[in-house]
């Protein structure tokens, strides 16, 4: 009698267990994202030290563009899977040719869940508990290791470099537009079906129009009277908001 009194117990919290399981996503394996980003200048490749039209006033050419990526993550139905605490994504140092441009600058994650999520997060810039530290605190080999991606002026960590010169037909600005402190952090949210398989890998693009970060009105961004931003200001602000803009998803 006490045997089957354990076996209908057993059975029974089996049944349990079951019916609760049922509830729950099943993740067989783990699957790899490739993320590649692709600069752009409107409908054209960035290509360093390439020259382009200036909202039909002139030329643009960049020297470099690269910013700080944190907390990449995938969402499942409000479930975060974390991908990165942070990145730093030189797009300046990859695009020498249009060849290079075309294939992207290519990051990669393994070890993911296979599911489907439905979503891409992460922050242009800096957590403010990141930006808190200092390179002296890592290894040179980390992203946040590097010395001249910090201000020690100004207690920060650069979030981006935009570098370059605009012509307007008769003299030549070089610009240097860096961002930095914790205000200048800009979150982004993609929207998008993403499908993690087990052993495969699955590659998505994120386009980044450098024009857009210029596009200020439809004369473009006045580079003459303005060609550095470094301090804390409205300038800063408004063109790390365009810069959040210029991402689009593939």
């Amino acid at each position: 009698m006490k045997k089957s009194i354990q076996l209908i117990f057993i059975l029974a919290l089996a049944f349990v267990y079951h019916a609760c399981d049922d509830n729950l996503p099943v993740v067989e394996g783990t699957g790899s994202l490739e993320i590649a980003f692709k600069g752009e200048y409107e409908n054209f490749y960035w290509v360093k030290g390439q020259s382009y039209d200036y909202f039909n006033r002139g030329n643009i050419l960049f020297t470099k563009s690269e910013f700080f990526l944190s907390k990449l993550a995938l969402y499942h139905e409000g479930l975060k899977q974390a991908l990165s605490e942070v990145e730093y994504v030189s797009i300046s140092e990859h695009h020498v040719s249009e060849t290079k441009a075309s294939e992207g600058l290519i990051l990669r994650f393994e070890g993911i869940p296979a599911a489907t999520y439905d979503s891409l997060a992460f922050n242009l810039g800096l957590t403010e508990t990141q930006n808190k530290t200092k390179p002296v605190e890592y290894l040179p080999t980390h992203p946040l290791g590097e010395g001249s991606r910090y201000w020690a002026g100004w207690n920060s960590y650069i979030y981006s470099k935009t570098e370059g010169s605009y012509n307007d037909g008769t003299k030549a600005y070089n610009f240097t537009y860096h961002s930095g402190f914790d205000d200048a952090m800009k979150p982004l949210l993609f929207k998008k079906s993403i499908l993690i398989e087990k052993d495969k890998t699955t590659k998505i693009i994120l386009h980044v129009n450098h024009k857009l970060l210029f596009a200020d009105s439809l004369q473009g961004m006045d580079i003459a009277s303005n060609p550095q931003i470094h301090n804390k200001s409205t300038v800063m602000d408004a063109f790390m908001n365009r810069f959040k803009d210029a991402f689009r998803i593939e």
